[in-house]
């Protein structure tokens, strides 16, 4: 799971704005510009820039794991 350090707006098309303090899961790391995200609290997909996130310690495994079945891609 990652938090979202700071707001992020974009033009492209596939990227998801997000506000500061935002939660995520990680989908995919194929890109070192852009990361394949989903919002934690909606499960709305979308391109995220990695500089902008901040790793957290997962304590709650269960939950994150559940969001990780619903995603074709998931990597925790």
């Amino acid at each position: 799971m990652y938090r979202a350090l700071y707001a992020f707006r974009s033009a492209e098309p596939n990227a998801m704005a997000f506000a500061a303090g935002e939660t995520f899961l990680v989908l995919e790391r194929s890109s070192t510009h852009w990361w394949l995200a989903a919002r934690a609290r909606s499960g709305e997909t979308g391109y995220v820039p990695p500089a902008y996130l901040h790793r957290l310690q997962v304590f709650r495994i269960v939950f994150a794991e559940s969001l990780c079945m619903q995603a074709p891609k998931c990597k925790l």
